[in-house]
């Protein structure tokens, strides 16, 4: 299956922009300051609640590097998944809301939302540590496999989008490449990663791609890609995603995971940390879900309409 559609609705997408990274399935566009300025400060304000409630005796300080002060306290937040996911938690859940409001305010500036079907309704903070673990290398969808979103049950019109934050971004970042074509018997779930490996036998890397703050990258999701672990130190980035409202005459083998249904209307979504909230009942307590790697971590979290009846509905575009 060959990917000229896909290359063609990206381009279309951001068409208006301009962009500081244009690669066939790969784009990037600069944040304005400010505004990625508020998104790393929510951020840190985040880690700083986490760190407070989960080590009560100790003193911490908020700062705009909380993750470079604190690493070692950090990393062993009970709140992190196997691939790195930085959980919201009942005692995090309102700093969780603003980060959420703080991402969809970034990207509202990219003025595309004649192309969003639907949006995941999650953000995920990912927390990743540049030294190599081969233990958890060998999980089913360890991140540091190449593979596609795909494979998890995503939608085949699904675009991804990145937002790198905080730390060594730029030697522990994402490596991408794109496949010559795509076998239309890997167009669906898999039970590992591996299972699709040979597909990046016959793909080229995107060498000159960055994982770089400031910027905002999207994704086909047809783009293989995998976290990169050389030694670098720890980073933070931000994934969202979703539905193109452009769809594809791909079909997907079987029925789209249960993922989906956490997609929302992007009128909702904008409204997350405003009239509707994010909401969780689990205490900030070791995690003890799915350690395979696999996405599958946002049946704990509920959307809350928190709206009364008269209050004037949210705009984005004038707030």
């Amino acid at each position: 299956m060959l990917l000229n559609g896909n290359k063609e609705r990206l381009s279309l997408i951001l068409s208006h922009l301009d962009l500081s990274q244009d690669l066939p399935l790969l784009k990037s566009v600069p944040i304005p300051s400010q505004k990625f300025d508020s998104l790393k400060n929510s951020v840190n304000y985040f880690l700083y609640a986490n760190l407070i409630n989960f080590f009560p005796g100790q003193r911490f300080e908020i700062s705009n590097n909380v993750l470079e002060q604190y690493p070692d306290q950090i990393q062993t937040l009970p709140c992190i998944t196997g691939n790195g996911t930085v959980l919201a938690k009942t005692e995090t859940i309102l700093e969780y809301n603003i980060v959420h409001a703080c991402v969809s305010r970034v990207f509202a500036e990219l003025g595309i939302d004649e192309f969003v079907d639907q949006f995941y309704k999650i953000i995920h903070m990912r927390l990743v540590n540049g030294t190599p673990s081969p233990k958890t290398a060998k999980r089913p969808f360890a991140t540091t496999k190449i593979h596609s979103d795909i494979w998890t049950g995503e939608p085949v019109d699904m675009i991804q989008l990145f937002f790198p934050l905080l730390g060594d971004t730029e030697n522990t970042g994402v490596r991408f490449f794109e496949p010559k074509e795509f076998p239309e018997n890997l167009v669906r779930t898999l039970n590992n990663y591996d299972e699709g490996a040979n597909i990046a036998l016959n793909s080229t890397e995107y060498t000159c791609a960055q994982f770089k703050k400031g910027e905002i990258l999207l994704m086909d999701p047809f783009l293989l890609h995998k976290t990169v672990k050389e030694r670098g130190g720890l980073r933070l980035s931000i994934d969202a995603r979703f539905i193109s409202k452009k769809k594809l005459p791909i079909k997907r083998i079987g029925p789209e995971a249960h993922l989906t249904k956490n997609y929302i209307s992007l009128e909702k979504w904008y409204d997350i940390g405003h009239g509707h909230l994010i909401d969780t009942a689990a205490p900030l307590a070791p995690y003890s879900g799915d350690h395979s790697g696999s996405p599958t971590v946002n049946s704990e979290f509920d959307l809350v309409n928190i709206r009364k009846p008269n209050d004037l509905s949210f705009d984005i575009n004038k707030n």
